[in-house]
């Protein structure tokens, strides 16, 4: 079962690496989404900050809602990441996940 309450996601180096640019659904945020929902989602997809969908094996769907005072820092990540800048590591808060 998806645990709803708030959660602290690491973006790891190896996110980094394995991550493709401008791809919503294999992006660093997404593989780093994905790792720390591993048992409990199988599809991820980044449209912005505040705009991140995750699925359910038993195809439940649920919006991701990144702290407020996180959407900038991770709003500048994806920017940064999808132009091909240098991006470090770094870690944002998940407020709640809403079912929908």
């Amino acid at each position: 079962m998806l645990d709803l309450k708030s959660k602290t996601i690491e973006v790891t180096q190896e996110n980094i690496h394995q991550g493709v640019c401008e791809n919503k659904e294999s992006c660093a945020i997404a593989l780093a989404l994905a790792d720390a929902y591993k048992y409990e989602i199988d599809y991820v997809e980044v449209e912005a900050c505040n705009s991140i969908k995750m699925s359910s094996p038993d195809d439940r769907w649920f919006w991701i809602n990144i702290s407020e005072d996180d959407e900038k820092h991770v709003a500048e990540f994806i920017e940064d990441f999808d132009n091909n800048k240098d991006v470090k590591p770094m870690s944002f808060k998940i407020d709640h996940i809403e079912e929908f």
